[in-house]
């Protein structure tokens, strides 16, 4: 019997199911074609022609501004968030505003002004409240990369657009890989955030390889060589001259310490 242990296989992960709600409706996708039949554009979250997968809350609003900008392709994160402003600054998204006991206090805002509100910390500057409201709509963009509550943007690909899939993209760019960039791929079934996880180039490491090579071949052919002399036999040897390896360099560098 082997003394050697023997490994246990791995158990396999599995996905957690994904709830039913998060999955695109049938009656919501039957809902979606039959506007873009009557000539509504995609994505819109607009109540007189609704193609959004995700209605007219923000989620919706953020895919619709990146679609309007251009789909398939990256946009500066500071010119998707003044189109985020344009849309949820529309009319048909104003609101009573009500107060700590649910009651309309007669005042009504658009989507955007009630975002900029809920948002104003009175304690912060305007420096630190504009960073807060920009940390809020990147982490409602990171929100519809994960696999419940961007579900439905990818069945809305996939069953809609009848390609691989819907995502969201966000990506760093510009000087020094700094700059936010932001994008909607409607061929894709697999999100990029290089906000979370950054991949080194490349051909650093191949650089770095091949630094490395050329420094251990340099260090090799200055290494001294091993020299062949022969040994004269000793005087009762009886046995013919036999060649014998010595190897100098060690000597030398004992007589230069």
């Amino acid at each position: 019997m082997s003394g050697k242990a023997t490994k246990s296989p791995k158990a396999k992960r599995v996905a957690t199911p994904i709830a039913e709600n998060y999955n695109l409706s049938v009656a919501k996708g039957d809902q979606i074609r039959a506007a873009l039949r009557d000539g509504a554009p995609h994505f819109s979250t607009n109540p007189e022609h609704r193609t959004s997968p995700h209605n007219s809350g923000n989620y919706g609003r953020s895919i619709q501004a990146l679609y309007e900008l251009g789909a398939n392709k990256p946009h500066a994160y500071k010119d998707f968030k003044a189109k985020l402003r344009e849309i949820a600054s529309a009319p048909h998204t104003k609101q009573p505003v009500l107060n700590d006991k649910g009651e309309p206090t007669g005042e009504t805002l658009t989507a955007w002004q009630d975002f900029i509100r809920k948002g104003v910390s009175a304690r912060a500057t305007d420096e630190e409240n504009a960073k807060d409201q920009d940390g809020k709509i990147i982490q409602n963009l990171e929100v519809l990369q994960r696999r419940d509550y961007g579900k439905k943007l990818l069945d809305y690909g996939r069953r809609i657009l009848k390609s691989r899939g819907a995502v969201i993209e966000i990506t760093l760019g510009g000087e020094d890989n700094k700059e936010l960039f932001v994008a909607l791929n409607t061929d894709s079934a697999t999100p990029i955030n290089q906000r979370r996880t950054r991949t080194k180039p490349v051909a650093k490491k191949v650089k770095a390889k091949a630094k490395t090579a050329k420094a251990k071949a340099k260090a090799k052919s200055s290494k001294p060589k091993a020299t062949k002399v022969k040994a004269d036999p000793a005087p009762d040897s009886g046995h013919a001259d036999a060649a014998v390896a010595v190897d100098t360099a060690p000597v030398a560098e004992a007589a230069a310490v």
